[in-house]
């Protein structure tokens, strides 16, 4: 058995970090949806589902509880650090699609979905048509 790897995870990496760790992994897009320009030399991080200025500007993007609340921070029906977008909304994965598409072709991307929210999500009308069609019933 070999020794493991040390990577880090930051917004601000520093010469040091790539002298100090095996791997630096740099987020250019985080769960609050802040974009940033890829960094060379690290895996790139890549928020999918986390997007919390976007859905401020997009609430109909956003994945709904089922009592109807979405899931933003500050909801009081699950208190999320950040907004989590709609799995089923079509617009929103075809923007982050071209999102990806633009980063350099030979990145290495980790494709982030943290956890989505919970099994309380999403109970928007196009997820409740995508669990009918599907045959299996939300709990």
């Amino acid at each position: 058995m070999g020794v493991p790897q040390l990577w880090i995870a930051t917004k601000n990496p520093s010469p040091a970090h790539f002298r100090r760790f095996d791997g630096v992994i740099v987020p250019v897009r985080d769960s609050a949806g802040v974009v940033r320009p890829p960094h060379t030399g690290a895996v790139l991080s890549y928020s999918v589902f986390g997007d919390t200025l976007g859905l401020r500007k997009n609430p109909d993007r956003c994945a709904m509880a089922v009592d109807g609340r979405q899931a933003l921070p500050g909801n009081p029906y699950d208190g999320f650090a950040w907004g989590w977008a709609c799995p089923t909304h079509p617009d929103y994965f075809e923007e982050r699609l071209h999102e990806i598409r633009q980063l350099p072709s030979d990145a290495v991307l980790l494709l982030e979905d943290f956890q989505f929210p919970n099994e309380r999500y999403c109970y928007c009308e196009r997820c409740r048509a995508a669990q009918r069609r599907s045959g299996r019933a939300f709990q």
